[in-house]
């Protein structure tokens, strides 16, 4: 289900993410801190620091990803550790782990 979103929300969103382009590199940094609860990484890039702070903004508006996106994350995340650590994987035997579940839900436009 998709949350529906009003014209108002859509523009202080809109103005929220327009603005951060004004921004110094200092302030997204406090941006950062603010909604990540973190210091931002010393050397990342002003672009890097841009799209993260504009991503939570969107997270924040739009109340984040659908809990079976969530589940999704956490299977990919899962089976990369374990793949590291040469463990075996949530479906190893098969080739069908979660980074493939992911790969064959793209589409051909680059979204997943």
């Amino acid at each position: 289900m998709k949350r529906k979103i009003s014209v108002t929300d859509t523009k202080t969103l809109t103005a929220k993410i327009a603005r951060l382009s004004i921004k110094t590199t200092a302030e997204l940094k406090r941006e950062w801190h603010a909604l990540y609860g973190i210091e931002a990484p010393p050397r990342i890039s002003r672009d890097l620091l841009m799209r993260a702070v504009a991503y939570r903004i969107q997270v924040q508006t739009l109340c984040g990803l659908k809990p079976s996106t969530r589940r999704l994350l956490a299977r990919v995340a899962a089976d990369a550790a374990a793949a590291h650590r040469g463990g075996p994987t949530a479906n190893s035997q098969t080739g069908n782990g979660a980074a493939a579940r992911v790969a064959r839900h793209r589409t051909p436009g680059g979204g997943a």
